[in-house]
């Protein structure tokens, strides 16, 4: 085996030191700008951003013991390598949900536990973390029923996230 001289290994880890200052350099820049130009002293500003995504039910409207699907998106966006949750919460009179469709989750199932979002016991999903940089788009598609009319509910997004990031859904059940 070849045996590297000194300054090799002194060029590599310069190399090395000047390519990370310039990958992480940037997200801190825009963290300091964007404090500085804030009037808001409890506002927080990240190098990773989600910051926009959605929940909804399809239809807004069903008849009991009928397949509706509930659906949540997240778009991801950051400088250096950040996690990104997608949790789902349906309300726990539904009958138990399955994964439908997904794109940037793992295939995991729903379980029935608590969620102190939800404040008790109701069906959750939860991808874990998901590690990703640049922009990472996160999609979730359950299909469930329900036999109990009335007005139910359901909620995406995480608690992970500073502010908790939630988007909320109800749907009409009907005889």
């Amino acid at each position: 085996m070849k045996k590297l001289s000194n300054i090799k290994v002194v060029r590599m880890a310069l190399s090395l030191i000047i390519l990370l200052s310039l990958t992480i350099t940037p997200a801190f820049a825009e963290i300091k700008d964007a404090n500085k130009d804030s009037n808001k002293k409890d506002e927080i500003v990240e190098p990773k951003a989600v910051y926009d995504g959605g929940f909804w039910f399809t239809p807004l409207s069903a008849r009991a013991l009928t397949t509706f699907y509930a659906e949540g998106e997240q778009f991801l966006w950051t400088y250096a390598i950040a996690d990104g949750h997608l949790e789902m919460l349906l309300d726990p009179h539904f009958n138990r949900p399955s994964v439908a469709a997904r794109q940037g989750v793992p295939n995991n199932s729903f379980s029935y536990t608590y969620h102190p979002a939800w404040a008790g016991n109701c069906w959750v999903y939860d991808s874990g973390a998901q590690w990703y940089t640049g922009n990472y788009y996160m999609y979730l598609k359950a299909s469930t029923s329900s036999a109990y009319t009335g007005t139910h509910s359901g909620m995406q997004g995480s608690d992970v996230y500073v502010p908790d990031l939630w988007y909320y859904e109800n749907i009409e059940i009907y005889e």
